[in-house]
């Protein structure tokens, strides 16, 4: 009886995304087929190196953009079955680098930090340090909003390590995070916060079309021309 092989993608998902350079897990099962099973897998019809077998597991992504992956199976009679998804991988666009952490809008506008999070500087929700970039808490902007531009603060103060970051959003609100112990979030308190809240006096009505950072104060400039009073403390 001829069985003819039949082939399945467990990992990733359809639709699914990563960042260039980072690690796809690639998975799949196969049933049937005649004596001994060969698999390639392919990203746009290109061959994946050392992605040989069914499930060639962590897998590093080298190539940005959206793309086409394919695994077929092949029998020893010849017979073979593929099967496609779509996958996105992500660059980046923009980035800030401070003293102790970095941060970079990906090139689908999602806001990524990594390095250290004493005062929550991440935007993350916690105040653990991150060795590989860690998603902003983007639920904090304003809804159908994405991130233009984003900037981050060196340290302050380095024996304490207090820093914080600010994002410009796209229907010109501003949004900050971080250390705050002297006002350089502008949202008229000295509490650190580890997710984004908004600065004060700058929204949809009244929008900033670029923002800038220093050690510990911020400044934008404003649609109209007029600079609002700067933020925190001139060093």
């Amino acid at each position: 009886v001829d069985l003819s092989p039949s082939i399945s993608i467990l990992s990733p998902s359809d639709g699914d995304s990563t960042i260039y350079g980072k690690t796809l897990t690639l998975d799949a099962e196969a049933e049937s087929g005649d004596g001994s099973l060969t698999y390639v897998w392919e990203l746009d019809g290109e061959d994946i190196g050392g992605a040989t077998t069914a499930s060639p597991g962590a897998t590093t992504m080298d190539e940005v953009g959206s793309f086409t992956l394919t695994v077929t199976v092949t029998d020893a009679d010849g017979d073979s079955d593929s099967e496609s998804i779509s996958i996105t991988i992500l660059g980046v666009s923009q980035i800030g680098a401070g003293g102790l952490h970095t941060c970079a809008i990906l090139t689908d506008d999602s806001p990524y930090c990594w390095g250290q999070n004493f005062n929550g500087e991440l935007g993350n929700g916690s105040a653990d340090e991150s060795k590989s970039p860690t998603p902003v808490d983007t639920s904090y902007f304003p809804s159908g909003t994405t991130v233009e531009k984003i900037v981050v603060g060196k340290a302050y103060n380095v024996t304490d390590r207090s820093s914080f970051s600010c994002a410009l959003i796209s229907d010109g609100s501003v949004y900050c995070w971080g250390d705050n112990s002297i006002g350089q979030l502008g949202n008229d308190t000295s509490a650190d916060t580890s997710v984004p809240v908004a600065v004060s006096g700058i929204d949809a009505s009244l929008p900033a079309t670029d923002i800038e950072v220093g050690r510990a104060h911020a400044c934008a400039i404003m649609e109209d021309g007029v600079a609002p009073p700067v933020v925190g403390y001139l060093m």
